[in-house]
């Protein structure tokens, strides 16, 4: 039968449940009441600390001599300790990431894992500094995880995230006492709420001046003044509770504008917690009486064992007492329509149908009977009421019935039923005194399985977050990340054992799992200081590139260079040789390079890109001269200074005779003897002739008319006849120096290009008046076509047919003769 009888009617059929989770497992040593305790919410671990010399009227006998921080999982296991030296504790709490923040009263706040070891520490400014603190909350921010100071001098300094921590101030508030304080979250920005007896204050960073509310508007019908002692937001930040000295309980919406209820605790004394239980009640804690109150004014009491520590969640609150840890939460409405007494919901009746099945008693046919049509409603009733239950037996009733309600179905609608006991099976394994995440259905759904599996690796329980990711069908995703955590951890707690058969270990475990990244787990033995582990690690890792670059950085180079030889990745290749580069002397990197071919290769490549003196440096080293004189060649003509091109040309020259290259020595001092020439010309007629070759040189010559200085050079280059010819008839046509050309061909009976090659060059130049000149002494076979180039198409045709009458003529006396 289902378990309701610890179920607590709060109003008309809403109940409460408060169940224990846990015996704790630190033992009697622990008084709540004389420590100073934070527990992370989704159910995360505990840090206590034993209040210090003056913040409590006696020291706790159990307390350690030595300031120390414990930390606990939620069961009470210990997971770490602080040996604390810094300035007083002013508060305590943990971060989305469940990394324990500790705020000072100097204004430090030091951030610690969940084993103790020590993370990093940020201030929250001079001000907090040099004043101090007088409380500080820390809060789940709209990025992330914020803390927020009040210092002595009553200012407010809030930072909105931990991980970029820019401490801001707050607007100026009236100075006085303040009473109670919070932080509330907005869409897009922080507010705090400030209770100042009688007075309430809206602070942000937008504002210069906090705006000021007066208690009595909020509380309606409440004597003057009013003064607010203890005050506490949603989870959902919809929502507010302020509680007045008298004991009076306001509840309503966080922007103070709607009240949902008010309360009379009927007690003047002040409660040690205030906590909202999900959206819709508030908790009141005592010594050892809670009551709760929900926003419709409905009051339920609870009697505890012992003083307790309320740590408020989602959709419940968590009590940490000295003995034991319980959860309060409300039975969701499907719970009591499905497993309250007298009730005939479907889903009730799926339930008594299955225990009648079970019984092999006639009601099970008679309850079934009442639900026909409705059974896809019973079973999902019952497997909403399963998410939501924290008592085993009661899910495994309701599973069972709604297992049996599915009989009744088509077969798609079993897949809910799988994910459904499939993540209910995963919290129980959560919620073990082992593990110790006390987590419910919707702490799960806003966390999320991947998040739920990380935190599990961070608690160090691979094997059960290797099972669970399997059975999710997560291999790809969290595998590697889970086995590459177990390697780190192997790495820092193992010290018997050698790098060698260490590292044969882990890959053992690991083997080459897809998504394994061994140069990861590389960088994690280095920051250990076990370098050649870490390179004995790498030698498993597949790819390449990663591979390379791990050695470079553990300053393998030798292996990273073989290893990148071996890819023939050319890019790969040349990363290396430039860190080597960066490592050597200029001699002993150069010999690095020669000893390789492809090594050779790939950095004269990268060097001719632009890195000319290095590829110097390389083809010195090689006495390859041929490439040193290559490289002065170019080198020469990139210099705008005849003087020092000379000098280039000259040293090029050397290098290829020291080559043994004939050939390019006769060519590099032609080019020698050409630049002194034109060096000669621009001195002699003041216009520029460097930089031409020598073709060019001589028709510029021709064409500005120093014919003597042309033949000069056409005799020193011993340029043929028909080739200069060629040049400086081309020349003066284009110069239109026809006189100068008609004296030049004069100047031979025939030329030797043939007159065909002037005509062309005075139609060319688009001068068909000289060409006429010159197409009569045209060679008789092309004499016709030039005729008509030069637009002589009569003359053509008569010539054309003179031509034929010999042709005829000849015919007739060869045959006669014949």
């Amino acid at each position: 039968m289902a378990q309701v009888s610890d179920w607590t009617r709060v109003g008309n059929d809403v109940f409460y449940r408060k169940a224990e989770l846990y015996t704790m497992e630190w033992g009697g040593g622990i008084n709540v009441e004389e420590v100073l305790l934070s527990g992370a919410p989704y159910g995360g671990p505990i840090a206590l600390t034993w209040l210090q010399e003056g913040r409590t009227k006696h020291r706790a006998p159990q307390s350690p001599a030595t300031p120390t921080i414990v930390i606990f999982s939620a069961a009470g296991v210990k997971m770490g300790i602080i040996k604390w030296g810094n300035a007083p504790l002013i508060a305590m709490g943990w971060t989305l990431s469940e990394d324990l923040l500790c705020v000072q009263q100097d204004g430090a706040v030091s951030m610690y894992d969940m084993f103790g070891n020590y993370k990093q520490t940020f201030n929250m400014g001079p001000e907090a500094k040099d004043t101090g603190i007088l409380s500080a909350k820390v809060f789940e921010g709209i990025q992330g995880t914020g803390v927020a100071v009040l210092t002595a001098t009553h200012r407010l300094y809030v930072i909105a995230n931990v991980a970029e921590p820019n401490p801001r101030k707050y607007a100026d508030f009236p100075s006085a006492d303040v009473s109670c304080w919070t932080v509330l979250r907005e869409e897009r920005a922080l507010k705090v709420l400030l209770c100042q007896h009688d007075v309430l204050c809206w602070s942000s960073a937008a504002n210069t001046r906090a705006d000021v509310v007066q208690a009595p508007h909020v509380t309606e019908g409440v004597e003057d003044p009013v003064v607010i002692v203890k005050v506490s937001v949603s989870s959902n930040q919809r929502c507010i509770a302020l509680l007045s000295a008298t004991g009076k309980l306001w509840l309503g919406s966080s922007d103070l504008l709607t009240r949902f209820t008010l309360h009379d605790t009927r007690s003047n004394v002040c409660p040690r917690h205030l906590a909202w239980c999900g959206s819709g009640s508030v908790v009141l804690v005592w010594e050892v009486t809670l009551q709760l109150v929900d926003i419709t004014g409905s009051v339920a009491t609870f009697y505890l064992d012992s003083p307790v520590h309320v740590v408020q969640e989602l959709d419940c609150v968590r009590l940490v007492g000295d003995t034991s840890h319980h959860i309060l939460y409300k039975v969701p409405h499907a719970s009591v329509e499905t497993l309250g007494i007298g009730s005939m919901s479907p889903g009730a009746l799926l339930v008594e149908a299955h225990l009648g099945y079970e019984e092999e008693s006639p009601r099970a046919y008679d309850c079934l009977k009442l639900i026909q049509g409705k059974e896809e409603e019973a079973v999902h009733t019952c497997l909403e009421a399963a998410r939501h239950d924290m008592s085993v037996d009661n899910v495994k009733l309701l599973l069972k019935s709604s297992l049996f309600g599915l009989t009744f179905l088509p077969p798609l609608e079993p897949n809910t039923f799988k994910d459904t006991a499939l993540k209910l099976r995963i919290l129980n394994d959560l919620r073990s005194k082992k593990i110790g995440m006390p987590l419910t259905w919707q702490q799960l759904e806003r966390l999320t399985l991947e998040v739920a599996l990380e935190r599990l690796v961070a608690r160090r329980f691979f094997p059960v977050a290797l099972a669970i990711a399997r059975t999710l069908g997560l291999e790809t995703q969290l595998v590697p990340r889970i086995l590459a955590h177990w390697a780190c951890y192997k790495i820092a707690n193992t010290s018997d054992k050698n790098d060698e058969q260490l590292a044969r270990d882990i890959h053992s475990k690991l083997g080459y799992t897809a998504g394994i990244s061994y140069t990861e787990i590389a960088n994690c033995a280095h920051s250990l200081n076990r370098r050649q582990l870490a390179v004995k690690l790498l030698g498993y890792e597949c790819r390449a590139r990663a591979q390379v670059t791990g050695l470079l950085r553990l300053e393998e180079r030798a292996a990273a260079l073989a290893r990148a030889q071996a890819t023939g990745d050319t890019d790969l290749i040349l990363t290396v040789l430039l860190d080597i580069k960066r490592a050597l002397p200029l001699g002993e990197f150069l010999m690095v390079v020669g000893g390789s071919p492809l090594c050779r290769a790939v950095y004269a490549r990268s060097c001719a890109a632009g890195a000319q003196e290095a590829l110097r440096d390389l083809y010195v080293q090689d006495d390859n001269f041929h490439e040193q004189a290559r490289l002065r060649l170019l080198e020469a003509y990139d210099n705008k200074r005849t003087d020092l091109r000379l000098g280039l040309l000259q040293s090029t020259a050397e290098c290829f005779r020291r080559a043994k290259d004939e050939l390019g020595v006769q060519l590099t001092e032609e080019q020698m003897r050409l630049l002194k020439c034109q060096v000669g010309l621009e001195e002699l007629h003041h216009k520029s002739y460097v930089n031409l070759s020598l073709v060019d040189t001589l028709m510029q010559l021709i064409r500005d008319n120093h014919i003597k200085d042309a033949e000069k050079i056409r005799a020193d280059f011993k340029i043929t006849e028909k080739r200069y010819w060629y040049l400086r008839v081309t020349a003066h046509a284009a110069a239109n120096h026809w006189q100068a050309l008609e004296q030049f061909v004069k100047s031979k009976k025939t030329p030797p290009i043939g007159y065909e090659f002037v005509v062309d060059a005075c139609l060319n130049n688009n001068s068909q008046s000289e060409a006429k000149k010159y197409v009569d002494k045209v060679k008789d076979e092309n004499k016709a076509e030039y005729l008509r180039k030069c637009g002589l198409v009569s003359e053509a045709e008569k010539f054309t047919a003179e031509s034929t009458s010999s042709v005829l003529n000849l015919a007739r006396v060869t045959g006669f003769l014949s």
